[in-house]
This record gives structure tokens, sequence and C-alpha cells, in this order.
């Protein structure tokens, strides 16, 4: 039996050829080579990554496409409320991440101070001291990669919010990389303590300035301190923190007032206006003087009347602004309210205020007019949204209201009553030309629409215009927009960037075949068939001929017909070809023969199908988030999410100023202060 049963394991690994492979297991260097190519090179735990730092630019563009795609998102949505928060979450990823490695680097010294203990002068040991050393260093880089990331993010969460970003445990501060490698682990820990100790110190001549309470010389403050600065660009300016004085003086010095007050040219609108002021009677307002007020208000989201010239009786920084000097009177608010409602929007004011910016944009080379986008977004108008009635129990027979006089003579214009032949569910009596809507997929407010059309290259916002929240007044302000930049300021883009609501065959008709604009444009197309028959993409058209081809590969052709005001045209297959055709139950069976429409603008359509497909198309659409962001910002910075003046001319009044702010702001951001000589 012993010897059957060893012949019989015997034959179980007997040679049978040379086709036969015996089983074996994987050996570890085919293991490590197996993971090399599925998952690349990954160092040990107790050995440096060799593997290079990100790049910083790639990373802060990260970051960047992280908040711009949150804001976007959330924006306008039930989930607003919780920007916020989620905001500051990004943020503190990279903190705590940073604190992680903080710790680790801590327990690294500790391995130091032992190895130092135990060296014997062997190999082994100095090896050991080496390796610590290196990937202490690693460690370091990798801090400050993270610190990196987070100061990106913290001065992106400032920029949305408007607040300044805190940790809730540990302290904001970025050390500094070390500048060369190690040594030994003794040369490593003081350059490691004297990094940290930097910190808190800021590099730069350091520059204190001190004064009494009560010295109001600020002109002379800030020329001296420019010129210092001028000698010395990375100054770092010491004062007392005082509440007045000269001390609060020098701590506006960086003000951003003082960036945007070299590019607010308002002697022009001053002679423009001198025929609305009477020269008998008291003395008239300055215009300029309300002007630079409207222009603090906006810049910082100060939004009651009152409140403003309160703040710039008071704040230093408004009054040097608006040319008060220590012991100019401020209008008072009601006149500033009366000027606002009769002579400025007599003289459509603010919209040449908004010309006049836009003009030093483009020559400071901001505006490239290449590419534009545009876009619009509901803004709140001042109408409680409980007080609304009926449409049909609403008559304007009350015309002592400006809001109601104003809504019957826009009725007419199509970007207002006349954009659409639906009435409207609810009217407010307080301001009927505001529309009510529930398109924020929330509670339905009233509402009128901002609508932007701005340069890509830098977002600069080259036209605005007010209109009814309604879709098809979206159109009509883009093509009043784009046809207004190219007359006053002589801008014709390549093309033009929007979502599906600007993508109807007459919109993309006119910008193909009347202006001349690539339409980097979704295209709204509703042709899709729900009931399981085929759609017209399923018919393939021939260009030569002008005829369609069913999936059976019979032709559809026309007589010319056109629909739908001459806007569509009819093709129609033979009935004896649909009769006989087996895909007839899935093609047209309740109809004798099948029929295809086809748009006139076809062609346009097509070519933004064809645009949208391509590389352009999809950095067009990343570049749109750009007119989205600036939404977000109008709402969010300057508080611009609830209207103060009814009718359609107080929402022109009050978008006009804003976009100049805002454009105003950017040419701050962009263009650096001059030193002086």
């Amino acid at each position: 039996m012993r010897l059957a049963d060893s012949s019989a394991d015997a034959g179980a690994f007997s040679y049978h050829g040379d086709d036969f492979e015996p089983q074996h297991s994987s050996s570890p260097t085919d293991q490590v080579l197996h993971e090399l190519q599925l998952y690349g090179y990954r160092p040990f735990d107790d050995e440096p990554d060799p593997r290079p730092l990100p790049d910083g630019n790639r990373l802060a563009d990260a970051i960047a496409d992280i908040f711009d795609a949150l804001v976007a998102s959330l924006s306008d949505t039930c989930l607003e409320p919780d920007l916020d928060d989620l905001l500051w979450s990004t943020v503190n990823l990279f903190h705590r991440a940073s604190q992680r490695i903080e710790r680790e680097l801590d327990d690294n010294e500790q391995t130091h101070r032992r190895s130092q203990g135990e060296q014997d002068r062997s190999e082994v040991k100095s090896v050991e001291l080496e390796r610590l050393t290196a990937e202490g260093q690693s460690m370091i880089e990798r801090r400050y990669a993270f610190e990196l990331m987070r100061d990106t993010a913290a001065d992106l969460y400032d920029r949305q919010t408007g607040s300044s970003w805190r940790p809730r445990t540990g302290s904001k501060v970025s050390h500094r990389t070390l500048t060369s490698a190690m040594i030994d682990s003794r040369d490593f820990l003081v350059a490691r303590r004297k990094a940290e100790a930097q910190v808190l110190l800021p590099t730069g001549p350091k520059v204190a300035i001190t004064g009494g309470l009560d010295f109001s010389d600020y002109r002379l403050i800030w020329d001296r301190l420019d010129k210092v600065h001028a000698k010395h660009p990375d100054m770092v300016l010491l004062h007392g923190g005082s509440p007045k004085g000269a001390e609060l003086i020098a701590a506006k010095l960086d003000h951003l007032l003082r960036s945007i007050d070299r590019f607010v040219e308002l002697d022009g609108l001053r002679q423009e206006l001198s025929g609305f002021y009477s020269h008998t009677g008291r003395p008239s307002v300055d215009p300029e003087l309300m002007l630079r007020m409207l222009i603090v208000g906006y810049c910082f989201g100060i939004r009651s009347e009152r409140r403003l010239c309160d703040e710039v009786h008071l704040n230093l920084a408004y009054r040097w602004f608006c040319r008060l000097g220590l012991d100019g009177r401020v209008p008072d608010h009601s006149t500033f309210s009366k000027n606002r409602h009769g002579r400025f929007r007599d003289s459509n004011l603010f919209r040449r205020l908004f010309e006049t910016v836009l003009g030093r944009c483009i020559d400071e080379g901001l505006v490239g007019g290449e590419g534009f986008a545009v876009d619009g977004s509901l803004i709140k108008a001042d109408a409680n949204r409980q007080n609304g009635i009926a449409s049909a129990e609403w008559s304007a027979t009350d015309r002592t209201s400006r809001a109601v006089e104003e809504y019957l003579t826009v009725l007419d214009d199509a970007a207002f009553d006349a954009a659409s032949e639906v009435t409207p569910k609810f009217i407010s009596p307080s301001d009927p030309a505001a529309r009510w809507t529930g398109a924020d997929g929330g509670l339905a407010f009233f509402a009128y629409e901002a609508n932007y059309l701005i340069d890509l290259d830098n977002a600069i916002i080259v036209d605005v215009e007010a209109t009814t929240a309604i879709r098809q007044a979206e159109v009509t302000a883009a093509k009043r927009m784009i046809e207004r930049s190219r007359d006053r300021f002589d801008l014709y883009p390549a093309r033009l960037a929007g979502d599906s609501g600007y993508g109807s065959a007459e919109m993309l008709g006119w910008l193909v075949y009347d202006q001349g604009i690539e339409p980097h444009v979704s295209v709204f197309d509703k042709s899709a068939r729900q009931d399981g028959t085929f759609s017209r993409s399923d018919f393939t058209y021939g260009r030569e001929g002008d005829v369609y081809f069913c999936p059976a590969g019979k032709m559809l052709e026309t007589k010319g017909t056109l629909v739908n005001d001459g806007a569509t045209i009819q093709y129609r297959a033979s009935k004896f070809d649909c009769e006989v055709c087996a895909l007839k139950p899935t093609c047209c069976p309740n109809a004798p023969a099948r029929k295809v429409s086809r748009s006139v603008y076809e062609g346009a359509r097509d070519m933004a199908r064809d645009i949208a497909a391509s590389e352009e198309g999809k950095t067009s659409r990343r570049q749109r988030k750009k007119v989205e962001m600036l939404f977000a910002h109008l709402k969010r910075i300057l508080k611009l999410d609830r209207l103060r003046l009814r009718g359609p001319n107080g929402a022109k009044d009050e978008f006009h100023p804003a976009a100049a702010v805002q454009n105003l702001r950017k040419l701050a951001k962009l263009i650096p202060m001059p030193m002086p000589a």
C-alpha cells in the first residue's frame, strides 16, 4: 500500500513534456515589480519621501476651483445659509493637516535627542541620525505646503464672506522653509528653533510711528509714509493702535478707498449736471460729493442712506474720500435721498458713472474684448410677498406712487412686461413691475433681474441691464448689452459664453448670422420624445440636397413650407415608404407619414453643439463661472441681495453704481499703487 501511494504521489508531479508549467508562488521581486506598476513608488513609513512637492500655482488654482464650485453651486439655493460653514471647514481641513505634521515633528525631535545620546561613533548610528534629519526636513516641507494651502484658502474665504478666517484651536502662523539641508541633528534642531521664533516677527524694515490723539493732518502722514514705502517696499508699520489721532491715520495707509480714489474721475459728470441745479436760493449740494458717498456705501455694503450719512460723518477714511476734510458738512439723509430720486434719476447719472469707470478699465488694458460672458441673477424687490394680490384684482388707478407710474411707462418695453404674454400670478401694489417668481426653487417672491455682460480676461463688467425676472427678458438684455458695448466702446467680441437660457434658436441665429459671434452657449433643445418613438436627432440631415434621412434610409423632403411664424421648416417622408416600413411602430405609429421640423437657425445650433464638444467649449464653460462669482460678490460682499428702491428706474439706479463699484475694486486689485518719486 505504501508503494502504491508513493507511486501515485510521484505520478502527480511527474514531467509531461515541454508544455507543462509547474505550480509555484510569486517571487518577492515579482511582487515588488507588480506593486510598482499598480501604485508607483511608495516609501516605507520610516524613510523620507523622495517625491517632489506639488507646484504652488497649481495648488492655488485647485483651491480656487473648490471655492468657486461651492459658491456657484450653493448660491441662490436653500443651502446658502450653510455656505459660510462649509467654506470655513474647507480652510480648517488644511489647518488640521499642518497641526498633525507639527505633532509628528515634535516626535521626530524627541527621537533626535535619544539618537544623539546613543551615538557610539558607529556607522549604523550615524546613518540612523542622518535618516532622522532627512525625515524631519521632509516633514517641514510638507507642513509648509499645507500652510500655503491654508493661507490661500483663508484669503478666498475672506474674499467670499468679508470676514477673516480664524482657527478654533492652535495659531494661524506660517513657518518659513529651511534654506539648506541639515548636516547633523544639532544644526537641524537649532534651525528649527530659529524658524519657530521668526514666524512671530515680520520680516522687513520696521517703521514705527506715534503721535497725539488730537493730530488730524492725514495728508502729511500719508505723504510721508508713501515716501518711506517707496524707499522700503517691504517695510513693516508699527503703531500703538490708538482709536483716533495720528496712529489711526497711519493704520489707514492701505485702506481700499485710497487705492480706488485714483480711478474716480467725476469732473466731466459735474459739468453734465450743471443744468439740473438752480442758481437761486440755497446753494445746491455738490454732485461729486453725492456720488462719492454712494461709492462708499456700495463699496462697503452700507445699504441705508441714513446710516451712510452717519458713517461718512464719523469715519476718517470716508471723509477723506468724499473730500470733506475734518470740518466739512455731510448732507442730511433727506437731502441725499431727494437728489438721488430726483435730479440724479432724470440725468441718467448712474449710467454715466458706470461708463466712466468702464472707460478707465479699457484705458488700463483690463478689457481684451475677445471673449464675453453673459448671465442674470434674481434680486429680491422691496415688496412684501404676503401683500401681493391676484393679477385679475389689481388695477393701476392710483397713480400717486412713483413705482406705479414707472410701471405704466414700461408696459411696452421688451425688458419688462412686453417680454412675455404670460400674466403673473400675483402683483405687488407697491411695485407692480417686480415679477412674482419661484425660479430659485424655494418660496416664490417678487424680484428683478440683474444682467451682466463681462469680459473674460479679468472679469470686468462691460455692461449691466435691469429686467423683469423671466427668461425672455434675459435674451433681450443680452442683445441690448452687446449692441451697446459695440456702439459706446467699439467692442466686438469674438465669442460669447452663456448657459442654455441664451441657447434658443433665434438667439443663436442672431449671434452667428447678425453679429458674427461664436456661440459658446449650451443649446436649448426640447426635441427629444418621451414616448419611445424616434426623435429628430435620430434622423440624419443632408446638407447638399437639403433633405433628411430616416433610420431606415428613406428620404424626407421639404417644399419650403414655413411654420411657427416663419422660424421652422417642415420635412415630410413619402406615405408609400412609411406604410411598408418595419420601423413604423417606433417612428410614426399614429400618422401616415413621418414629419421632421428644422429651425431656420439650425446651422447656428449645429455650430454651438460643435463648439460645446470641443476643448474651447469646455474652457468657456469653466470661465463662465466668473459671472456667477460676480453675482455672489454682489449679494454677499456688497449686500445687494434685496433692493431698497422701487420701480424699473429704482432697479437701474441700484445695479449701475453697484457694477461700477465692482469694477473699481477690480482696478484697485489689479493695478498696484504708484510709488512717489
